[in-house]
C-alpha cells in the first residue's frame, strides 16, 4: 500500500515538473521585450506618410520651396499626391503644381524600417535661432498608425547639424542623429523632384 502511494506521488512530482518545463517553452508565456514609450518601433505599420519640406533662403532670390506629400498604404505600395510651391522672397513670383506619387512597397518598408531603428531620449527640444536673411530648411514627417500618430519634425541652418524632436501621444523625445533625413533620402526618387526642379528653374528665368 505504501508502496502504490510512495509511486502515486513520484508520478505528481514528475507531471509537475514536466507542466512547469512546457510552459517555460510556450512562446506565450516567453517574456517579450517591452519597447515602452521611448520607441519607433510601430514605425512599419504605418498606414498614411505625410512629409513637409520647406526651403528659404532669406533675402535671396532663389525660390523658396514648399512641398507636402499625402501618401496612403495600398496593397502593394503608397500612392497619394505631392503639392508643391514654389516662391521667391523678393519678387512676386509664385509657382504651384500637384503630381501623382507612387512609392514602391519595399522602398516604402525599408524607409519605415529606418524609422523604427531610431533611437529616442528624453530631453527637452530647442529650437535653432535663425538671422532674418538666413538659410532655412525645417522637415515634418508624420505617420498615421492604427490608433495614434507619429510625428518627427526638424529644422535647420545647414540640413548636416540637426537636432530632431518627435512626438508621441503627446510626449516629446530627442534624436540626435539624422537619421530621419538619411530614411527619407530613400524615398527621394519618388517624391516629384523632377517638378520641383522644373518650377525652381521657372523661378530663377529672366
Amino acid at each position: 500500500m505504501r508502496s502504490s502511494q510512495s509511486i502515486r506521488a513520484l508520478m505528481a512530482i514528475c507531471l509537475t515538473a514536466l507542466f512547469a518545463a512546457q510552459c517555460s517553452l510556450s512562446p506565450s508565456s516567453t517574456p517579450q521585450t517591452d519597447p515602452g514609450p521611448f520607441s519607433l518601433a510601430q514605425a512599419p505599420q504605418a498606414r498614411e506618410i505625410h512629409i513637409q519640406r520647406i526651403e528659404e533662403y532669406g533675402i535671396s532670390t532663389r525660390p523658396w520651396i514648399n512641398a507636402n506629400y499625402a501618401l496612403q498604404r495600398d496593397a502593394d505600395q503608397f500612392t497619394g499626391r505631392a503639392e508643391l510651391r514654389i516662391q521667391a522672397a523678393t519678387e512676386p513670383y509664385l509657382r504651384e503644381a500637384t503630381a501623382d506619387v507612387v512609392i514602391p512597397h519595399d522602398i516604402a518598408e525599408g524607409f519605415l524600417r529606418k524609422l523604427a531603428q531610431i533611437p529616442l531620449q528624453e530631453g527637452d527640444y530647442r529650437p535653432p535661432v535663425f538671422c532674418t536673411d538666413c538659410f532655412r530648411f525645417s522637415m515634418r514627417i508624420e505617420l498615421v498608425l492604427e490608433t495614434e500618430s507619429v510625428t518627427l519634425f526638424m529644422e535647420s541652418s545647414d540640413r548636416i547639424d540637426t537636432q530632431w524632436v518627435a512626438t508621441i501621444g503627446g510626449q516629446t523625445y530627442l534624436i540626435t542623429a539624422n537619421a530621419p533625413m538619411e530614411a527619407v533620402e530613400l524615398l527621394k526618387p519618388y517624391l516629384r523632384e523632377d517638378e520641383i526642379e522644373r518650377l525652381t528653374q521657372e523661378g530663377e528665368s529672366p
